[in-house]
């Protein structure tokens, strides 16, 4: 995550969360925030929460096709398993912040999308400006904004480069409108589950090189 660190290089406290496995993201994730801002009380830490990103983070926004939850065992709303939450849910609920986490969709504020590529956080009909349109396009400066995409762009084969300057772009687009408090995390290392198993895995598999994508992310 070099490529990505550079750029959040002097941006207004933001920091980069390093996701160290494939599992339990919101334990390392809450870890990173807790020890960069000294938190005494984490329900006390922050005014809200907003989400932005792809299936990883999305509770309802664009949830998995019903041949999905009958066959693979998917949650109804969510990109895994049946009954189960993904880690944002728990790192709101950490904060004190569990209604958060709900999908913009309905009423809350996660308004990352299932299958969301970075450079579909911006433009016209991303989901900065959805976030925009409901905020009356000023954000609170005492929140905390989690960006977390990038997962998409490795499957389709983007350039990680470019996929950094979407997100740096995505930053840029909040920061923007009054936002001041980020919380960005990079992709591990995915190669070992290649090509990945379930739905998914013969139209986007997971490719040999992730480790190298991921190392240049």
């Amino acid at each position: 995550s070099v490529r990505l660190e550079e750029n959040l290089t002097g941006l207004p406290r933001c920091i980069l969360a390093t996701v160290p496995a494939v599992a339990r993201f919101g334990v390392a994730i809450l870890a990173v925030v807790t020890a960069v801002w000294a938190i005494p009380s984490p329900a006390r830490a922050f005014s809200d929460i907003y989400f932005f990103g792809d299936s990883f983070t999305d509770t309802g926004n664009l949830p998995p096709p019903s041949s999905f939850t009958i066959s693979y065992g998917y949650d109804s709303n969510r990109w895994t398993n049946q009954g189960g939450t993904v880690w944002a849910e728990d790192f709101a609920a950490a904060l004190g912040l569990a209604s958060a986490a709900t999908a913009s969709s309905s009423g809350g504020h996660n308004y990352a999308r299932g299958g969301a590529r970075a450079d579909e956080l911006t433009g016209s009909t991303g989901q900065i400006s959805q976030f925009s349109s409901a905020v009356g396009g000023m954000a609170d400066p005492n929140a905390l904004y989690v960006v977390w995409a990038g997962a998409n762009d490795m499957l389709q084969g983007q350039d990680p480069a470019s996929t950094v300057t979407d997100v740096t772009n995505a930053i840029l687009a909040l920061s923007a409108l009054g936002a001041r408090q980020f919380l960005v995390a990079n992709l591990p290392n995915f190669a070992p589950l290649a090509p990945g198993t379930g739905p998914l895995a013969g139209a986007v598999p997971i490719p040999a090189a992730a480790d190298l994508w991921a190392s240049n992310f």
